[in-house]
């Protein structure tokens, strides 16, 4: 493996191409698109303000561009392209009501326009992977409730209700047979593609018994002379971690519920982290058994699966990121801090769909840790 140099960015604004060809980052007023080989840029976009979030849409082509008009902030995300690039989805606010708008890509045309109105409001959506299918979730905290539209058809194909806290995040398997929904009170449930119903509950504890799992924890103490080191392998149980405490008055409420849900690109492994626990990254089969376990220092910001193996890439907000292969083992790498613009603290991360490259994104600068 090796480190790019570093590049300029603000605010951690960086995505990829479909394709993997390209980075663009923003900085500024300036949006920049690089070659992802050699980190060259190939175009560039100076808008009037600084930019802030993905709300227009530039054409590398004739550099037109158009702005997306009431953008649900709440929701996450609002737009999504569909995996295969046919569709953009932007969920709308239309103040009592939200609305789901389908533009085609080619043109930038508006397709159709679809109402949730049975929805006290869209909390988020995603795409199943062929981009026939897509989920959307309310936001209601005291009930869980997710929502089937199917492109082909024009019509909602599904819904799934359950008197638990609500949804929070989404995730699809690979294959899209199932449907992973992470709650506000730390359950997942993984539901069948042809019923829409549960097939595995799956519980997070803040105790880990489970002999058959391996724990890894990031070494406390570590100097950061090595750009590689080993983790440790917590052979004891039962592991304690202590949740975050609870203030009902406060904003605590956010600290709770599944966070981060992701299966493997093979689909037989899903990661997910319990908000209230953010320092560990908890690895499962599709069972719902615990097969891995990762104790980081600081809270996680960002969890990646390796497209092309099964290799989980995670970061905290620090110059440190860990590499677990959930048959191999775990290793953390710190990224050098050689550049002039200082050192990079890595925040997200994006991964090459051809498992060629990951970008590690800071608030102001990133770098390509190439595979190769």
């Amino acid at each position: 493996m090796r480190f790019s140099q570093t590049f300029r960015t603000s605010g951690w604004h960086c995505q990829l191409s479909t394709n993997g060809g390209f980075i663009a980052s923003a900085h500024q007023h300036q949006l920049v698109v690089r070659r992802s080989e050699t980190g060259e840029i190939v175009q560039s976009f100076t808008c009037d303000d600084a930019i802030e979030a993905c709300v227009s849409i530039w054409s590398l082509v004739n550099c037109s561009v158009l702005y997306i008009h009431n953008l649900k902030s709440t929701a996450s995300p609002a737009l999504s392209f569909s995996p295969d690039g046919s569709y953009l989805a932007v969920i709308e606010d239309h103040g009592s009501t939200s609305k789901i708008s389908f533009f085609d890509p080619t043109a930038w045309k508006l397709i159709k326009h679809v109402s949730c109105d049975d929805f006290l409001g869209v909390g988020g959506m995603s795409w199943s992977p062929n981009g026939s299918t897509l989920c959307l979730w309310d936001n209601k905290l005291h009930q869980c409730s997710v929502k089937l539209f199917c492109m082909e058809t024009g019509s909602w194909i599904g819904q799934y209700k359950h008197n638990c806290l609500g949804a929070k995040v989404v995730a699809w398997s690979p294959s899209g047979q199932l449907l992973a929904i992470g709650c506000w009170d730390g359950t997942v449930l993984l539901l069948n593609y042809i019923t829409w119903e549960p097939l595995v509950v799956i519980k997070h504890s803040n105790e880990l018994s489970d002999s058959d799992c391996t724990i890894y924890r990031q070494p406390v103490d570590k100097e950061k002379t090595d750009i590689s080191y080993s983790t440790e392998v917590v052979k004891y149980r039962p592991v304690t971690v202590i949740p975050l405490a609870w203030d009902k008055g406060g904003d605590s409420w956010k600290n709770r519920g599944v966070g981060v849900l992701n299966f493997s690109s093979c689909g037989s492994w899903l990661v997910t982290r319990d908000d209230s626990m953010p320092a560990l990254a908890w690895v499962w089969d599709l069972n719902g058994c615990l097969v891995s376990a990762v104790i980081h220092n600081e809270p996680i910001t960002g969890m990646i699966w390796d497209p092309q193996k099964a290799c989980l890439l995670s970061t905290t907000n620090t110059s440190t990121i860990t590499i677990l292969n959930v048959t191999k083992g775990a290793k953390c790498m710190t990224v050098p801090n050689g550049s002039a613009l200082g050192e990079v603290l890595v925040k997200r991360i994006l991964c090459d769909p051809f498992g060629r490259y990951a970008v590690l994104v800071g608030r102001t600068r990133f770098v390509i840790l190439y595979s190769k």
